[in-house]
């Protein structure tokens, strides 16, 4: 039937016309031309040549043009038998050059779903542009693109191309239209004699959208946007391609190929931007739409270079939380593929770093945890792999005033606590507020804690000070001593008078029999600052609570002899200690009691005095 004349269409002379349209039963294409047959008797008679092209044609065919010198229009009945053969075309073949004015009508046209306004019969001219427009087509809408280059009544099987002549027809209206901007494109693409990356963007994203005329416009509009893109696809055309296209199964490659799932080789749009990444995924469910899996969402963003991880961690601070299950999976691969030196020199926005350090806990031993909240790096101490990582997340909570939580952690993690109270007393850093603290933990920091002590004399004064100098329950004073090290004989520092007096007071409470070496060391130092004035302040107060004293007439000087004279009386050995104190004779018979102490107020109270 469509081999017939066309209703309402009339041809004269030598003129033809041709007809488009797709065979449902076969899946091929009739592409017929028709001529008026005036030598048969009846009237209103055609030829018509058929050429029927299969999907596979119109799939690899380029330019569908160099079909019109195919037909050839019957001499007679007895010409019919020669039309049944195989014709061959060569795939890479050419035709002229068509009118832009032609190609432009037809295209806003067509795909507004409008008729073709000519002022004359459609000629050559027109049949030329007619094939430039279908040659643009992706596979599919070729096959669906139907058409006939002569106006016609018949509107109930003509749905697609239309043309209508009239007089008022303006030319090249379509490219002056609102849509002028695609238009142009599509025409720009129709007229050139080569493959460009508009074709190559309609071929590969136009397979599986749901409506293939309708998106035409948008495809075209999509690749101008994304033409125009030297970093990445921004995210407003990545919008619109989701807002065009909004079921699931629409445009499926396009919308895979925005998240970079495609091999870079075959996708002909770029990624959206690594900036963008984690914003778009946000707004669209693309894994439960099944653009994506999960695993594949992974291995793209594994695939990302270094400085597109940065920006796209940068870009997760514009997110509103909760995330979504694609944020979350697309976050937790991102932070897989982070280097350390990204993570401890990018400027992460707080969430990523977080996911980072919970993931990477080896880098808490090195990670400025001041970029830190008191509340995070408790959280962190759960995960952190080494003491070393809880000790530098400690230096974060200790530098903060204590609260109910981070009291509680510092006295589950004491030991390294007060280590680092310690440097960071040193540093005038640690909160006001731990100073009491640490006196309580003395049983869980004791005496595995002594070594944090270790190192200098002001660090051993400013850890003992931390602990309010505990005499009960305290470790011995040799226990203390080698803990400590030895220290240079002219070590004359104020922390060094701290120490050695916190070790008398101890040789003191265990006896000084036992100590005699450590008061070897200690008690020359003491005494000679004591003769100096020349104590810290905290060595003042210990010795003045711990020596023996009878009357505020008694100097510390007398009153570490007074310990001697007890220890000689009770038969101790205390001549190492005397041969380095430098005596003078009536302080050497002052300690072996070669004179009496003649104050009677002396002597009625030592009857009742230990020493």
């Amino acid at each position: 039937m469509r081999s017939d004349l066309s209703p309402g269409a009339s041809l004269s002379g030598t003129r033809s016309y041709i007809s488009g349209f797709q065979l449902p039963e076969t899946r091929c294409y009739a592409l017929i031309k028709t001529w008026p047959a005036p030598e048969m008797a009846r009237p209103g008679c055609v030829w018509s040549h058929v050429l029927l092209l299969s999907r596979s044609f119109l799939t690899k065919q380029v330019n569908l043009g160099v079909l019109e010198d195919l037909f050839r229009r019957p001499k007679g009945r007895a010409d019919v038998a020669n039309y049944n053969l195989t014709l061959k075309v060569r795939r890479l073949a050419k035709s002229p050059t068509s009118s832009r004015d032609y190609v432009a009508d037809i295209i806003s046209s067509y795909y507004r779903n409008e008729p073709v306004l000519l002022k004359d019969t459609p000629d050559e001219a027109f049949e030329r542009a007619m094939f430039d427009v279908w040659s643009q087509q992706w596979p599919r809408l070729r096959s669906e693109f139907s058409f006939r280059t002569v106006q016609s009544s018949d509107t109930v099987l003509d749905k697609g191309l239309t043309i209508k002549v009239t007089p008022n027809a303006r030319k090249g209206v379509g490219a002056e239209g609102p849509e002028k901007a695609w238009v142009a494109a599509a025409v720009e693409d129709a007229t050139s004699q080569t493959i460009t990356s508009l074709r190559r963007f309609l071929w590969r994203y136009g397979k599986d959208v749901a409506a293939p005329r309708l998106s035409f416009p948008h495809l075209v509009e999509i690749h101008e946007a994304s033409s125009k893109a030297s970093s990445g696809l921004a995210l407003v055309v990545a919008e619109k391609i989701l807002a065009r296209f909004p079921k699931a199964s629409d445009a499926l490659t396009l919308k895979r190929d925005i998240l970079g799932v495609s091999p870079p080789a075959l996708a002909v749009i770029a990624r959206v931007r690594s900036s963008d990444m984690l914003k778009l995924l946000a707004k669209w469910q693309a894994i439960d739409d099944g653009v994506v899996e999960a695993d594949q969402l992974s291995r793209v963003i594994a695939s990302f270079e270094k400085h597109d991880l940065i920006a796209m961690a940068q870009g997760l601070s514009g997110i509103e939380q909760p995330f979504s299950r694609e944020v979350e999976i697309a976050t937790d691969a991102l932070v897989a593929a982070l280097d350390v030196d990204v993570v401890e020199t990018a400027n992460l926005c707080r969430p990523i770093m977080l996911k980072v350090l919970k993931r990477r806990p080896d880098l808490l031993e090195t990670f400025d945890v001041e970029r830190l909240a008191p509340r995070e790096a408790i959280d962190l101490i759960s995960v952190a792999s080494s003491s070393k990582a809880i000790s530098n997340l400690m230096s974060r909570i200790l530098s903060a005033p204590p609260s109910q939580e981070t009291s509680a952690t510092v006295a589950e993690h004491a030991e390294l606590a007060f280590g680092q109270a310690i440097d960071l007393s040193i540093d005038g850093y640690l909160a006001e507020g731990w100073e009491g603290k640490f006196e309580q933990m003395v049983g869980d920091i004791l005496p595995h804690g002594i070594a944090k002590l270790a190192g200098s004399s002001d660090r051993a004064a400013r850890g003992l000070s931390l602990l309010n100098f505990p005499i009960h329950g305290s470790p011995s004073a040799t226990v203390w001593d080698d803990g400590l090290g030895d220290t240079a004989d002219d070590d004359l520092s104020l922390g060094r008078s701290t120490v050695d007096a916190y070790l008398l007071a101890l040789c003191l409470r265990d006896g000084v029999a036992q100590r005699v070496p450590i008061l070897v060391k200690t008690l020359p130092r003491l005494r000679f600052m004591a003769i100096k004035d020349m104590l810290s302040p905290e060595a003042q107060a210990l010795l003045d609570r711990r020596l023996p004293s009878i009357g505020e007439s008694w100097d510390l000087n007398k009153r570490m002899l007074k310990v001697l004279r007890k220890a000689n009386r009770d038969a101790i050995d205390i001549s190492p200690v005397v041969s380095r104190l430098s005596l003078t004779e009536q302080e050497l018979s002052y300690v072996f009691e070669e004179d009496d102490e003649k104050s009677s107020s002396f002597s009625l109270t030592r009857l009742f005095w230990p020493w």
